[in-house]
């Protein structure tokens, strides 16, 4: 069973994203290989209208712990829900490690799958 914080984690980042606040996103992330305005971009050309998943998906999240980390560590993959089509391709991938300092999150990707 996952910690907590990695579900509220991932439950946050994903209902930002859906309400555009891309600086936001990058701001709760210690480390990011993309930037606000590549978020934003990624969003824009998939072209529908992004709304938070039901709570069952976000329970549901697909995490894999990590091994050889200092501290516990998971990688997470994240589908995007729009009004549209319900679950998207759209994908935010991220790393969150616990550390004794509290959660580090580093996002990798927002890609259609």
């Amino acid at each position: 069973m996952l910690p907590q914080i990695v579900v509220e984690t991932a439950s946050r980042l994903i209902d930002m994203l859906s309400r555009g606040q891309y600086g936001a996103v990058i701001a709760e992330c210690s480390e990011s290989r993309l930037t606000a305005d590549d978020l934003r971009q990624v969003m824009k050309d998939y072209g529908r209208t992004f709304v938070s998943p039901p709570a069952e998906v976000i329970e549901n999240i697909n995490a894999i712990d990590v091994n050889n980390r200092p501290s516990p560590t998971w990688h997470v993959r994240m589908p995007m829900w729009t009004t549209e089509e319900g679950r998207s391709d759209l994908e935010l991938e991220f790393t969150i490690s616990l550390t004794s300092n509290g959660a580090v999150i580093e996002l990798e990707d927002l890609h259609v799958l």
